[in-house]
């Protein structure tokens, strides 16, 4: 089976505060405190739902004079899902992939609006 682009117009129809600029990754073994930390980032106040993330997002645009991003976290299994309304730091090579491995292995998988980006270990696939 191959997705097509109507199988992801969910988003749109769902989350249209989100969905014209976001950047969604999944960081594998690494708690929100731990990517939280090799982000270099502040924590805020916890928000609920796309258009709290979002009006946060902005706010802190505002706030910082556009040199500050907002990223929401949820653990999801194994994994940290960062929701970056208006953001891109996922997807940015200097940024989601500069720092090396957590101990045990990390890896990371992001998708924007703009593009897709993979770091973490290579793996051979079995024959």
């Amino acid at each position: 089976m191959t997705a097509t682009a109507a199988d992801y117009l969910w988003l749109n129809e769902r989350f249209p505060e989100i969905a014209d600029a976001y950047c969604f990754t999944l960081v594998h073994k690494l708690a929100p405190a731990d990517v939280t930390a090799r982000l270099e980032g502040e924590v805020e106040a916890s928000r609920t739902g796309v258009a709290a993330i979002v009006a946060a997002a902005f706010e802190l645009l505002e706030r910082s004079d556009h040199t500050r991003q907002f990223i929401a976290m949820a653990v999801v299994g194994d994994w940290t899902l960062l929701i970056e309304p208006v953001g891109y730091l996922g997807v940015t090579q200097e940024r989601a992939c500069r720092r090396p491995p957590a101990p045990g292995g990390s890896r990371t998988s992001s998708t924007s609006t703009a593009s897709t980006r993979s770091c973490g270990p290579r793996t051979r696939p079995s024959a």
